[in-house]
């Protein structure tokens, strides 16, 4: 190995060590690098989170510590090696990230709520099983009435449902159309599609959502939305426009149909 390498890697390992710990640390020397196999085992061998943490569950006490960009580091990163399915309890990895983001004020919405479905998704990226506990924890967020986190439960919750990480992409790209759909199917406010205007002006650029919505409304009967269905028709572009993303197409068959 050369010298210039064998040097870059040392720093690496005690940077990464101490960024773990939460001390004092250079970042551009815990970068994600282009590592060799052969040098990523030397890695491993030196940096062992559980032994650095003292916990044999090292994400589960990085996030209870606040250490969130951390652990998606971690997540991002193919280095190290971690267990994507720690359980401590009632505790589990989704639990801890969809609790993190629920505890944040309300009016940070706008600011964190892209990075929420971006790291629930990373969760299954990188292999997540869903748990009972999963399930129990976002029933359990019944009480929960603010319209910008019940955006980010809808997200959460979807994605349970669909347990696909084909699908959960689909979800992600197509949150707009989804939370539409969400708000008519169980007549409540989601996020910022508070009325009937913001719903119209959420799906302005897309025909095909137009059509899906304004079908929607005449196949489920829901009378109440007969304005926003005839608005709606004015709007759109073109009536030909179909959804024609087949992921897309099996998770509004999965959840609204």
């Amino acid at each position: 190995m050369k010298k210039w390498k064998k040097y870059m890697i040392d720093n690496y390992i005690k940077n990464l060590k101490l960024c773990c710990l939460d001390k004092q640390h250079d970042y551009n020397y815990i970068k994600l690098f282009d590592f060799t196999e052969e040098e990523l085992k030397l890695i491993n061998s030196e940096v062992k989170l559980e032994s650095i943490l003292e916990t044999d569950k090292p994400l589960l006490y990085l996030l209870e510590s606040g250490r969130i960009d951390f652990v998606v580091y971690i997540l991002h990163s193919n280095y190290l090696k971690f267990d994507i399915n720690e359980t401590d309890q009632d505790k589990t990895l989704f639990i801890s990230f969809v609790g993190y983001y629920l505890s944040q004020p309300p009016e940070d919405f706008k600011e964190n709520y892209l990075d929420f479905e971006d790291r629930i998704l990373l969760l299954f990226r990188r292999g997540y099983a869903i748990k009972n506990e999963d399930k129990d924890f976002i029933i359990a967020q019944k009480h929960i009435s603010d319209p910008r986190h019940l955006k980010h439960l809808l997200f959460a919750s979807y994605a349970l449902k669909l347990n696909n990480l084909k699908l959960i992409y689909a979800l992600r790209n197509h949150m707009d159309l989804i939370t539409c759909l969400a708000c008519l199917k169980n007549d409540i406010n989601i996020g910022n599609y508070k009325t009937l205007d913001l719903l119209i002006k959420a799906t302005i650029r897309w025909s095909d959502y137009q059509n899906e919505i304004i079908d929607y409304i005449k196949k489920t009967r829901k009378t109440q939305y007969d304005y926003l269905a005839k608005k709606l028709t004015e709007e759109r572009r073109s009536i030909s426009e179909k959804i024609t993303d087949p992921n897309l197409r099996v998770v509004l068959k999965r959840l609204f149909i």
